[in-house]
């Protein structure tokens, strides 16, 4: 379930800084989709992996849930931020 809760909220956290500048939902939903869905892998994969070999425990999700999400949601502000210059 902790699985289920860190995806969604990565949706959010991803769609923080650029739910102003985004005019159709569909390319919300899709970058929810792919933020819940790199917080769900990281933390069903990565964890593990960091645990084991890096000595790394985050039990809470926090890197995958916000980290990560966060790097995306950059990534699209700035997508975000062009186009609406461009004017598309």
């Amino acid at each position: 379930m902790i699985i289920v809760i860190n995806a969604t909220l990565a949706g959010g956290a991803s769609m923080g800084a650029a739910a102003n500048l985004i005019n159709w939902p569909f390319c919300a939903m899709i970058v929810g989709f792919v933020a819940g869905m790199c917080a769900a892998l990281g933390f069903s994969y990565c964890a593990p992996f960091f645990k084991k070999y890096l000595r790394l425990h985050d039990s809470q999700g926090v890197q995958y849930g916000f980290g990560w999400a966060g790097i995306i949601g950059g990534i699209v502000s700035v997508i975000s931020c062009a186009m609406a210059e461009w004017n598309f």
